[in-house]
């Protein structure tokens, strides 16, 4: 199976992999400066630093590898709010910093329970535990004694 690779694309590979590099070298460097003055950044702001720039690192090398698929396998996950393209999930469909605005379009949770109730009382089997629980407390008998101070 050959695979032709235009120029254009070799190029930006290779600017790709560069920008890659340069984000391992500043964590090796960091590491390094860490050693060496232990105490000039505080452990965990030096150890948040070296997370993020693992996780970069992770997030572009993703990328590196979508960049190599055909369009049609190229897998994005789109905001429903401000339409913002991510390489991640998005849970209910909105990225975190539309979640967390007061606007965003939330789920309507009266009406995601009073589904979970009706199975309940239906019979049907549940996906998670919530209702389950919920079901068994309010089958037990309530507890007949008198409060003690």
């Amino acid at each position: 199976m050959t695979m032709t690779v235009d120029y254009e694309q070799l190029l930006v590979t290779n600017e790709f992999s560069e920008v890659i590099r340069l984000q391992n070298q500043s964590l090796e460097r960091l590491k390094a400066f860490r050693a060496k003055y232990p105490y000039l950044i505080p452990p965990n702001v030096a150890s948040m630093v070296e997370e993020n720039l693992k996780e970069n690192m992770q997030m572009l090398f993703k990328e590196l590898n979508n960049l190599h698929k055909p369009k049609q396998q190229q897998k994005r996950y789109v905001c429903m709010e401000c339409h913002g393209s991510f390489a991640v999930r998005l849970p209910g469909g909105l990225c975190d910093e539309c979640r967390s605005r007061a606007t965003a379009t939330q789920p309507d949770y009266d009406k995601i329970n009073s589904q979970g109730q009706a199975a309940v009382a239906e019979g049907e089997p549940e996906t998670d535990g919530e209702f389950e629980s919920e079901a068994a407390a309010s089958a037990e008998p309530a507890d007949e004694r008198p409060a003690t101070d």
